[in-house]
């Protein structure tokens, strides 16, 4: 490191995609490399957000891009490297239980689309998908009173309504 320093090398870069030199050295546990770097100059407030930012929104992308070409295991594994920097973005719960919806996967669907409501309960899309990921484990009853409750929150959406009718069909079909 020293002779790194000594040919000019700048102790506060960063590339896009990585945090600075002290902050690797600060997750690795290398203490003599830490302080020789703040001795040296190193700026311990050069955060690393940006590079988290970068890496969140491209994993996104990836698992929209993934989505778009059907490719759902590949998606679900982008939704869940986002998932990693970002646990609390209720959107990647409800994209990659959509994921899970297209593969027939209901208590994987389920799982993901019950984190989602927990996140963001008054977003409609999050009873949305439990109640999709209900439907699909045969649950009816319980798919019906998330659909209600998605179409509280966005009464003009034809595709809950559809869903809800669905649902209470296949319950009403069950009950006979």
């Amino acid at each position: 490191m020293k002779l790194l320093v000594e040919a000019g090398a700048d102790v506060n870069f960063r590339s896009p995609s990585a945090p600075t030199v002290l902050m690797l050295a600060v997750d690795d546990g290398l203490t003599d490399i830490v302080n020789f770097l703040l001795e040296v100059g190193a700026d311990p407030n050069i955060h690393d957000s940006e590079v988290v930012e970068e890496k969140i929104a491209d994993a996104k992308s990836q698992g929209k891009e993934a989505f778009a070409k059907g490719d759902y295991l590949a998606a679900i594994y982008f939704y869940a490297l986002a998932m990693r920097k970002d646990p609390l973005d209720a959107t990647l719960f409800a994209n990659r239980s959509l994921c899970w919806l297209r593969l027939r996967e209901g208590e994987m669907a389920l799982s993901d689309a019950r984190d989602c409501r927990v996140l963001n309960p008054g977003w409609a899309k999050a009873w949305y998908r439990e109640g999709a990921a209900l439907s699909l484990l045969k649950n009816y009853k319980a798919a019906a009173d998330a659909f209600v409750e998605a179409l509280k929150l966005d009464p003009a959406n034809n595709e809950i309504k559809k869903a809800l009718r669905e649902a209470m069909e296949s319950m009403n079909y069950e009950e006979r």
